[in-house]
């Protein structure tokens, strides 16, 4: 948390826990809701206006941490002995708060066009969202641009940063040309690469959800839907390996982390085993 990027790492896997812990919420509150476990109209309302508004909104932000974290290591390249630590931790702070505000503001017309639904003839509630043409076709926009400019920006800053590498060492190094510089900060870097690709590739069923028509006409479209859900919200789960495990240097920071915390939980419920140990 001495830098930037460490901020924003920090804030974003803040944002992907939040993230699990509301689609289990929903996900058992529509499970209680259909089973009539759950009848309050007014908290089935309350769920149905804020759930998908604030999962959206989680997801989005979380991506743009993400982009976030490969522009500051970009500019750390860029920029080399005159990147100001200090400056890059007073400017995440502001970029964060920006970033919340911003893409709130971008869907926050989505829990206005909810209400709840009557079957009749299932005797269930269901949560139902109606878009003007004009709504639908912004909503649509915004879907794709929360989408595809973090996943671009990822791709591009890591190909900048192995091309500015190269370059540097090249002029360093004179015993090994640029390109020989490049295919090495390739084979350095295309964890990133990859694991973007990887990350877009699972979200990318959200994005065609977005797409779709509200109602399903059979049981193997909802099944198939359920799917593309479920598997549009594997990548939280992912971060950590993707962000934490590939670095070095937060890799080290975790294993001191974790073994610290590990060492005071052992004190706190196995005393006797520690002090043994010491003996």
């Amino acid at each position: 948390r001495k830098t930037g990027c460490g901020l924003y790492l920090l804030t974003s896997s803040i944002t992907s826990i939040l993230v699990i812990i509301c689609f289990y919420m929903k996900l058992w509150i529509l499970i209680f809701s259909q089973m009539n476990t759950i009848t309050s109209r007014s908290f089935l309302l309350f769920n149905c206006i804020s759930s998908e508004f604030i999962l959206r909104f989680l997801l989005a932000t979380t991506d743009w941490l993400h982009a976030s974290v490969t522009i500051e290591r970009f500019f750390v390249v860029f920029r080399g002995v005159q990147f100001d630590k200090t400056k890059s931790r007073k400017l995440a702070k502001l970029i964060i708060f920006i970033i919340f505000v911003l893409t709130a503001a971008s869907i926050i017309h989505d829990p206005f066009h909810r209400h709840l639904i009557e079957d009749t003839e299932d005797q269930r509630t269901w949560c139902w969202v109606k878009f003007t043409s004009e709504v639908e076709s912004y909503n649509k926009f915004i879907n794709i641009f929360h989408f595809i400019i973090p996943f671009s920006l990822n791709v591009i800053l890591v190909i900048g940063i192995m091309i500015i590498t190269a370059r540097q060492r090249s002029s360093a190094q004179r015993i090994f040309t640029f390109q020989q510089q490049l295919k090495r900060q390739f084979d350095h870097h295309k964890h990133l690469i990859f694991s973007s690709f990887l990350l877009i590739i699972l979200a990318l069923p959200r994005l065609i959800i977005s797409f779709l028509p509200n109602c399903m006409k059979s049981p193997k479209e909802y099944k198939l839907f359920l799917a593309s859900y479920f598997i549009s919200f594997i990548p939280p789960i992912l971060h950590f390996f993707v962000f934490v495990l590939t670095s070095e240097i937060y890799k080290k920071e975790f294993t001191t982390v974790f073994k610290q915390k590990w060492e005071i939980f052992r004190r706190w419920f196995f005393p006797i085993r520690v002090l043994s140990t010491r003996n």
